[in-house]
């Protein structure tokens, strides 16, 4: 009887702490449900609805609820996370922050209009999103954890808006504006469709296996500031043929372009103080005779 009793109090508490894990929606407006952040404020957060959103969704600036208007800055954990049907958001410029596993499976998706306004991304805000083929970071952009979009298959081009001032571990791949100086560890680990990246001319430092296994890039802006270059940043870029060293480059890991077994030319710029352990480790007994080392 007692054994009975326990088993019915924790299947209760269980139900109430999943009931208070899904709170439903404070409202609901065009379809978008929201929840209430600050009522003082008026602010709402964007959340997951009772039935998964597909197609467009427009995510407004503001929504208007009974007698007030409330200002939309945050997309919540969780929101369209498996929404695979969903094709397009519109982030209003309110959006600040968007969190974890907001869009995570949403295979879908393949059009975002990219606010220059939100300053965080949770973990694994866009994790295999495999439709996207674009992606940009706001010039606002302080704060951005893991992986946010990684297995994101398809992407082929980001762009890095000047003054953003981070690119989270594992983010993805692209075009690195002026405003950052660090691509951390694993950046752009195994984006396989990344072809070109430019180097905005403030990154000073590459982090391990930045690029590691990128096969489809073929084409890099090599910048002359570079001052350090984590372990295995180039490893297994198959697709490489040339390579340069900055004059700047003070630090440099080991085996940073092992098995880029078609580069061809290689130039190390006068100052260049440094050439790792084995940086060209694996294959230069494949580079054919054209293989240049210049000065």
């Amino acid at each position: 009887m007692e054994k009975t009793k326990t088993k019915r109090l924790v299947t209760v508490l269980f139900a109430l702490l999943c009931t208070i894990a899904i709170k439903a929606a404070d409202f609901i407006v065009d379809g978008v449900a929201y929840e209430i952040t600050d009522s003082k404020g008026l602010v709402v957060a964007v959340k997951a609805g009772e039935t998964k959103y597909s197609g467009k969704v427009v995510i407004p600036e503001t929504v208007s609820y009974g007698d007030k208007t409330y200002s939309v800055k945050k997309i919540a954990d969780y929101a369209f996370s498996g929404c695979t049907d969903l094709e397009e958001v519109v982030v209003g410029s309110n959006v600040e922050s968007v969190g974890f596993r907001a869009f995570y499976g949403c295979t879908s998706l393949s059009d975002i209009n990219w606010s220059n306004n939100i300053r965080s991304y949770g973990g694994d805000v866009f994790y295999g999103c495999t439709a996207l083929t674009y992606a940009e970071l706001s010039s606002s952009l302080e704060s951005m954890d893991s992986e946010v979009f990684k297995d994101c298959i398809n992407i082929t081009s980001i762009k890095i808006n000047e003054g953003c001032a981070v690119v989270g571990s594992q983010a993805f791949a692209g075009t690195i504006g002026d405003g950052v100086k660090t691509i951390s560890d694993y950046a752009f680990n195994s984006c396989v469709a990344l072809e070109s990246v430019k180097i905005g001319s403030k990154v000073e430092n590459v982090g391990f296996r930045a690029f590691y296994g990128c096969t489809s890039l073929n084409d890099i802006n090599w910048s002359n500031n570079i001052r350090s270059y984590g372990g295995d940043v180039f490893y297994d870029c198959t697709s490489l043929t040339y390579a340069e060293l900055s004059s700047s480059l003070e630090s440099m890991d080991s085996e940073v372009f092992k098995d880029c077994i078609n580069i061809t030319s290689i130039k190390i710029n006068e100052g260049c103080a440094v050439v790792g352990s084995q940086a060209f480790a694996g294959h230069l007994r494949r580079w054919p005779l054209a293989l240049r080392l210049q000065r």
